[in-house]
């Protein structure tokens, strides 16, 4: 059975694709947390405790003497990188703190997959990253950038295949209160929904869809996955919500729009996933929505 090591576990789309190898019995998952387990709350907790690995080991940060003891256990495996520094994404974002962590010991790190004949290392990407005008604009998205360009310049000293799951905007269940968090929560009220950014264009993407589209991924010579789905404005996305929860909850509902012309405009491929199945994912999401938030 082919051995997988994989770090950001606790993350939405970690845990998902982590489930998702658990789940078909066909790899024997070995899971490095960041902190101490006992640590994680609510959401990540919650996540953590749903996930059942082979083998899991806490408070190893990336590049740390404790991560690299963690590798130098296992032969012949693949890695997959998905943690990131992450906080305050959105604003105040620490970039110098990101890579510092990031790429903490890197060079050491990929000596040591060298040394234990690491098959191929799968790094996941941010798809707001491939956009040089959101890239200058988000630090978070400099740094991912920054952080795959190292990446790519040690596997080519080292030899070591390296591979990209490039993810656009997923939803699902166990994601963070956001955008869907934020909507329904306000209609459950009887109140109006204002979309800020209404003409911002993004990739949505069923992160169950994302996660089963990873396991095909991983058996094929692909060298990017980078999975499409619902590619919408955020005020289309709000009235298909809007649509359908109408038909859920029973009263109407309000939308409103404020007047930007400014836009982003995030497409993270052209071979998108069937429209109909990821509307059939939603609606199934939003069921859950209901009933969580």
């Amino acid at each position: 059975m082919q051995t997988i090591i994989i770090n950001g576990v606790t993350s939405f789309t970690g845990y998902w694709i982590s489930k998702k190898l658990i789940d078909s019995k066909k790899y024997k998952i070995i899971t490095i947390l960041n902190n101490k387990k006992k640590n994680y709350k609510d959401l990540k907790k919650k996540r953590l405790n749903q996930l059942k690995p082979f083998k899991e080991y806490d408070n190893a940060k990336f590049g740390s003497k404790k991560y690299q003891e963690i590798l130098n256990k296992y032969k012949n495996f693949i890695y997959i990188h998905h943690s990131a520094y992450t906080k305050n994404y959105n604003y105040n974002f620490n970039i110098n703190k990101a890579l510092i962590e990031n790429l903490k010991s890197l060079n050491q790190v990929f000596k040591i997959l060298k040394y234990n004949n690491c098959k191929e290392i799968i790094l996941t990407e941010s798809y707001h990253q491939k956009y040089s005008r959101y890239k200058n604009y988000s630090l978070y998205a400099k740094s991912k950038y920054l952080t795959s360009k190292a990446f790519e310049k040690f596997s080519k000293i080292y030899k070591i295949k390296l591979r990209k799951n490039r993810i656009a905007n997923p939803f699902g269940p166990l994601e963070e209160k956001r955008f869907l968090y934020y909507i329904i929560s306000k209609w459950k009220k009887n109140e109006s929904v204002l979309i800020k950014n209404p003409n911002d264009k993004n990739d949505f993407v069923p992160v169950d869809i994302l996660a089963k589209n990873f396991l095909t991924f991983l058996k094929s010579k692909k060298k990017i996955l980078n999975v499409s789905g619902l590619y919408l404005s955020n005020y289309q996305f709000a009235l298909i919500i809007k649509k359908n929860l109408e038909k859920l909850l029973k009263k109407k509902l309000t939308i409103k729009k404020t007047n930007l012309s400014k836009s982003f405009d995030r497409k993270n491929s052209n071979n998108p996933i069937s429209y109909n199945l990821c509307l059939k994912s939603l609606k199934n999401y939003l069921d859950y929505c209901i009933k969580e938030y």
